[in-house]
């Protein structure tokens, strides 16, 4: 149906009786629900082999999604805890069902519903240079108050301490405050990120002949010169010739801080859709 202003929005192309699609859809939306409908099932086969590793995992999408309502992910539901909160009690502005699908248990304490006790923004659209933007795309970007509940949630689980958590969300207060105020999720490195990865920047001069033993990802699977394992390298070079030493090679590494190194352990993942 058009809008007040005259502008359509998206066709629906799904409902609870179709959640894969309605069938009498052809073209390109069909081929953007086939691919859809092929990383829906997929990724519910993969948590479903995670948890027999007992590796964490969470999905989060809105609670009205017909996500839910597919097969896959019904039998995933029933094999795991289906939380559901507004998002209103966790820092948004608007009054929007979340559900919260995961292996763990301790995420239920985000389970709440809205009592109406305070006031929403209301759900509408605007015009911006031209296009239609609706309200729905500004509450993509998770609200603080629910970031650094999840983050405590991950924190315990991984076992570091309240102090060193609350240290390292609130060391750029400032940055995070401002990466909310624009209800968006910047990309790249203009901000820094909510937990810090690296700790600091270590530089060794070796033999060139005693490489370091890494992993398909560039990291240290065993110490290397007082290096800890899982450290990355960033780069390398060998001296020039000519030079005194010139058998002899520069590696330099980045090392993971220790809240980083043990949410890395614990292994917990977070897919977002």
């Amino acid at each position: 149906m058009p809008l007040a202003d005259g502008n359509h929005g998206p066709p629906p192309l799904r409902s609870e009786e179709f959640p894969m699609g309605f069938p009498w859809i052809t073209g390109v939306l069909r081929d953007k629900l086939d691919s859809a409908n092929a990383i829906y099932i997929f990724l519910a086969a993969f948590c479903f082999w995670l948890s027999t590793l007992d590796v964490g995992w969470s999905i989060e999408n809105p609670g009205r999604s017909y996500l839910w309502n597919i097969e896959d992910c019904q039998m995933l539901i029933a094999a795991a805890y289906f939380v559901l909160f507004h998002s209103c009690i966790r820092g948004s502005e608007r009054k929007k069902l979340t559900a919260l699908l995961t292996n763990r248990r301790a995420f239920e304490s985000l389970a709440g519903y809205c009592q109406d006790d305070h006031d929403h923004l209301p759900w509408s659209h605007t015009n911006e240079d031209g296009k239609v933007v609706f309200d729905t795309s500004k509450e993509a970007a998770y609200p603080k108050l629910f970031c650094e509940r999840f983050a405590s949630i991950l924190a315990d689980g991984a076992g570091v301490p309240d102090s060193h958590l609350n240290q390292e969300l609130h060391s750029n207060s400032v940055n995070v405050d401002a990466r909310v105020a624009t209800n968006k999720q910047p990309r790249g490195r203009k901000l820094p990120p909510l937990l810090s990865e690296f700790d600091n920047v270590k530089t060794v001069r070796s033999l060139s002949a005693d490489e370091p033993a890494l992993s398909d990802k560039r990291t240290l699977t065993q110490p290397y010169h007082g290096i800890p394992v899982g450290s990355k390298l960033l780069r390398w070079a060998k001296a020039k010739r000519g030079q005194a030493g010139e058998d002899n090679a520069v590696f330099e590494f980045l090392e993971y801080t220790d809240l980083f190194r043990s949410l890395l352990n614990w292994q917990e993942l977070l897919f977002i859709l």
